[in-house]
């Protein structure tokens, strides 16, 4: 069976808008790769790192004077470039620009510097997250065959079964029969009236161990019959099968914001109000 890819990630949306580069600037393709860059992982952890170092009590005077420039060279430029780009709406990754900025013709570019990594740090944890729930709702899309082999409505047996009409696993309704051959995956959530098979819900469950099945057995969608054939009678139509419900909370969670970024903004709120 094939599986179907369609993407039900339309809730995966960030939290609050992050900006980007406006079209308008010279070389604006080029600066987009370089905010990019400057959102890594890597790079992020090497400009903390330099930050935190710059706030110890050294004798030397370069260490201390390194960590702000080096955040602003880095993530302060490719965030007021971003800025430019919400420069009419006067959101939140604007406001917390220009006080980041502002901040270093007042005195306190160490605070300033202090705010820009906070917002940079919240973007990539959300961008993380989300990158991760996306890719937990395209496994989930793997999961679901795309068809199913339907047979007619009295079949008792699999011996009964004479031939079957593959039809899309989203039109099986509530008692339509249904047969699984070894290897592939269970489309909707069924009762066995038939046949005996060890599936696998691993993907699902963590369970390692496949689970035995036989008549009058309900499997999820999702579990993959190993070794025998089922024949089943569906339980619940595909939008309200187990696969499906697991995604739309999947998608929920997505939606809200992360409690972790959503205390780095604030606290970048608060500092860039204070």
């Amino acid at each position: 069976n094939g599986h179907g890819h369609e993407d039900g990630h339309g809730g995966l949306g960030h939290g609050h808008s992050h900006g980007e580069v406006p079209d308008w600037l010279p070389y604006s393709s080029k600066l987009r790769r370089a905010t990019k860059w400057a959102k890594s992982g890597p790079v992020m952890a090497v400009v903390s790192t330099i930050y935190l170092v710059s706030l110890l009590p050294w004798k030397a005077t370069l260490p201390r004077l390194l960590g702000s420039p080096v955040v602003f060279a880095v993530l302060g430029i490719p965030a007021l470039l971003e800025a430019l780009g919400t420069l009419g709406e006067l959101d939140v990754h604007f406001l917390m620009t220009l006080a980041a900025f502002a901040s270093v013709a007042i005195g306190h570019s160490h605070e300033g510097a202090a705010l820009l990594l906070l917002f940079a740090l919240s973007q990539w944890v959300e961008d993380q997250l989300s990158m991760s729930a996306r890719a937990s709702l395209d496994a989930l899309s793997r999961m679901t065959p795309e068809n199913a082999h339907r047979v007619p409505e009295e079949s008792e047996s699999l011996a009964s079964v004479e031939d079957s009409i593959d039809t899309p696993s989203s039109t099986l309704r509530t008692g339509d029969r249904i047969i699984v051959r070894a290897g592939e995956v269970v489309p909707v959530d069924a009762e066995v009236i038939d046949g005996t098979s060890q599936v696998r819900l691993d993907h699902l469950t963590g369970e390692p161990l496949p689970i035995a099945v036989a008549q009058g057995d309900e499997v999820m969608s999702g579990a993959l019959s190993v070794d025998g054939a089922l024949l089943l009678r569906v339980l619940r139509p595909a939008d309200e099968s187990t696969i499906q419900k697991i995604g739309r909370l999947t998608t929920t969670a997505s939606a809200s914001r992360p409690q972790l970024v959503t205390f780095l903004d604030a606290v970048a709120k608060r500092w860039s109000f204070a």
